[in-house]
């Protein structure tokens, strides 16, 4: 089969730019991103759609039945089911990768094939190995890991600029009697609405801990 992968997802409310991989063959897809597949799964898709995944059901009309082309049939997409686990990565410990809820899909040979960094909204940044990246409802004005620490913790926090560089620092520095936060940006060139929004939980972070 013909695969093209890391393509933009044809889903509007999906977002990601690089998850979506498109058969040829069968002419159809699937998002890793968001787990759709393509086009039977529902959701509005983007105008550019058609022309770019070519599908059987033809273009422009709405048809319940697919248009068979040349007498050949619809060809199932291959799903392989991965399994997620905490498992230690990169020397960052499997009790490091729970702590901050740090899930690695594996698949049936157990190897690593995505791992997926939960921000505090619920938001989602995908990482598809071996450095692929995927965002699904992911906001910019929060920090990962920040929902991990609460009100006087520390009169100090480390920001790092990736979600491994934080769990590695935190490994790094952790002291069950004196914790150290360390939290990481959502992406290389943070915004100002993003200060704006932590400055809150940062002196909160730090009320019962003045700077002397």
């Amino acid at each position: 089969m013909n695969w093209n992968s890391h393509k933009p997802c044809p889903y509007e409310d999906c977002g990601s730019n690089d998850a979506f991989s498109y058969n040829t063959d069968s002419m159809s897809g699937k998002c890793h991103s968001c787990e759709r597949t393509y086009p039977r799964s529902k959701g509005a898709k983007f105008d550019w759609a058609e022309d770019e995944y070519p599908t059987w059901w033809g273009t422009g009309n709405n048809e319940e039945t697919p248009q068979v082309k040349h007498e050949t049939q619809i060809k199932p997409v291959p799903t392989e089911v991965l399994t997620p686990v905490h498992r230690a990565h990169r020397d960052i410990s499997k009790d490091t990768m729970q702590f901050f809820n740090c899930k690695t899909f594996v698949n049936s040979k157990g190897e690593p094939v995505k791992q997926e960094y939960i921000y505090p909204s619920g938001g989602v940044k995908t990482r598809f190995f071996p450095k692929q990246f995927a965002a699904r409802d992911l906001k910019s004005d929060e920090l990962f890991g920040m929902d991990l620490w609460n009100s006087g913790t520390s009169k100090t926090v480390t920001i790092t600029e990736g979600e491994l560089d934080a769990m590695s620092a935190y490994q790094m520095l952790h002291n069950p009697k004196y914790p150290n936060p360390v939290v990481s940006l959502p992406s290389s060139t943070p915004s100002r609405k993003l200060w704006t929004n932590v400055n809150d939980w940062l002196i909160k972070l730090r009320q019962d801990h003045p700077v002397s």
